[in-house]
């Protein structure tokens, strides 16, 4: 069957454009149902300055590539996942809120000491919540609450008071971003890990926040570390780990409440995941997070 295609732009010095076959998951669909269009050429304003379309060789891979770009179609409007680090990766770095810009600044100020990694990002409209949409209405909703068909529903539901029903169109558009956002992000080798990478809000959500939780086998904290800055992993060496490093951790329970959110995906999928939440706008604090997590994974591919 022939293979699915996305287009890559590529923004960093020389611009191209390149054909990817994502995997065999993705071969096996065709473009009814998959939100990836082969060979899509955005408009205008879904470029940022400097992003060009230009025709590369078809032997071109990603390991060449600095900085690239996938679009996915939301309904009428459209949605741009960019990337940047290396291909043959041992973790994935995400930031699905755009909103949480620290995160962002910290992997990008220490990338070039972070190798073997990569990070993506995604991008609309420079808010939390991404929107889908219609001819007749547009629905947002949390990129963290799609990793589910229950996660999806609540999202909408939650995002949308005022829109008396959402069109099953919708719910199933975000469901093929969702999956395609999934092959894309799925760890190449099975001790791989994905790295969430998040900002809250001072005292508004915090590891105290899971303290007597059943969404999780445990808790740890610190009391000389600020609330707002901890670790969520769904394995308990990796619980461990930052523990013994005294740093405030929460370890997922695989019977956790289904919320869509890619920490409970993995948790229930055996994908190993680090999510690291730092207060908004601490660009140290998530660097040095970050390096601690770095630091995780060389002790394990040493």
């Amino acid at each position: 069957m022939k293979s699915l295609f996305i287009s890559i732009l590529i923004s960093f010095n020389l611009v191209s454009q390149i054909e990817l076959n994502l995997s065999s998951d993705l071969s096996n669909q065709n473009h009814s149902s998959s939100p990836l269009i082969e060979k899509f050429t955005p408009k205008s304003n879904d470029l940022s300055p400097g992003e060009v379309q230009k025709e590369a060789p078809e032997n071109q891979t990603l390991k060449a590539l600095v900085d690239s770009v996938i679009i996915f179609p939301l309904g009428t409007n459209s949605c741009k996942l960019t990337y940047k680090g290396d291909q043959n990766r041992f973790a994935t770095f995400i930031a699905l809120h755009e909103n949480e810009t620290a995160s962002v600044a910290a992997y990008l100020d220490i990338a070039s000491s972070l190798p073997n990694t990569a990070l993506f990002r995604l991008n609309q409209f420079g808010q939390r919540n991404l929107r889908y949409k219609t001819n007749d209405n547009t629905y947002h909703f949390d990129p963290n609450r799609i990793f589910s068909l229950v996660g999806i529903k609540n999202t909408l539901l939650k995002l949308n008071p005022n829109v008396k029903s959402i069109p099953l169109e919708v719910e199933e558009g975000i469901k093929r971003f969702s999956d395609s956002l999934l092959s894309i992000f799925r760890p190449e080798l099975d001790s791989g890990y994905l790295v969430a990478i998040h900002n809250n809000t001072n005292n508004n959500f915090s590891v105290r926040s899971y303290v007597n939780s059943k969404n999780v086998i445990a808790t740890y904290v610190n009391s000389n570390e600020d609330i707002d800055n901890f670790y969520i992993v769904n394995t308990l060496s990796d619980f461990e780990y930052f523990k013994s490093i005294n740093r405030n951790v929460v370890y997922q329970s695989e019977e956790g409440l289904d919320d869509g959110s890619l920490s409970i995906y993995c948790t229930k999928n055996n994908i190993r995941y680090i999510n690291i939440e730092v207060e908004m706008g601490n660009v140290n604090k998530h660097r040095e997070m970050i390096q601690e997590v770095y630091s995780l994974f060389k002790q394990k591919w040493k």
